[in-house]
């Protein structure tokens, strides 16, 4: 794709900047029409984390998610600490939301899922063999009601009967059955 098709930035303002940042773009197109664009600049990376039981069982969570004002079904996941791979965010993730601890790591998949507006990337790992070890960690800005284990059919149903489901869990569920 030729580089001068794409716009430019004018300038950039910055909105927000707490927890993550929100900046304003004005750009030029090639036309020369002005437009303002808006981005949030989030951590880099997220990673859910799709985790079986010895079993064969999904471990997911009941969260509720604030700005849809709904608990939705969904993978435990977080942002990756610096100096952190995937699948060690993943293990602690999963440790700290679930209580469960897995045998393996793998990871499976990469995705941008808001590229209209976030920079974030999320890194999809698949975790084998999971199992409870009654403990969990969550952070207090976490509002996950409880952790549940689905067999595959069992979430299928769900997700036919119309649950409310977080789409990473959605993306996460494409990696797991294209590889």
């Amino acid at each position: 794709m030729s580089q001068n098709k794409l716009p430019t930035v004018k300038s950039t303002e910055i909105l927000y900047d707490e927890y993550f940042r929100i900046e304003k773009d004005h750009l030029k197109t090639p036309e020369q029409t002005d437009y303002n664009y808006y981005t949030i600049i989030a951590a880099p990376i997220a990673v859910m984390v799709l985790a079986k039981t010895v079993d064969g069982r999904y471990v997911l969570n009941w969260e509720y998610r604030h700005p849809t004002k709904k608990t939705l079904l969904s993978c435990p996941g977080g942002v990756k600490d610096p100096g952190e791979s995937p699948t060690e965010c993943a293990a602690r993730e999963l440790l700290e939301e679930t209580g469960y601890q897995a045998e393996g790591f793998e990871q499976i998949g990469e995705a941008y899922p808001f590229p209209g507006v976030c920079t974030q990337k999320t890194v999809y790992v698949r975790a084998k063999n999971a199992v409870d070890t009654g403990s969990h960690a969550r952070e207090h800005a976490e509002f996950i009601l409880e952790s549940a284990l689905f067999t595959p059919d069992e979430l299928k149903k769900c997700i036919r009967e119309k649950a409310s489901v977080d789409g990473l869990l959605l993306s996460a569920l494409s990696f797991e059955f294209l590889m």
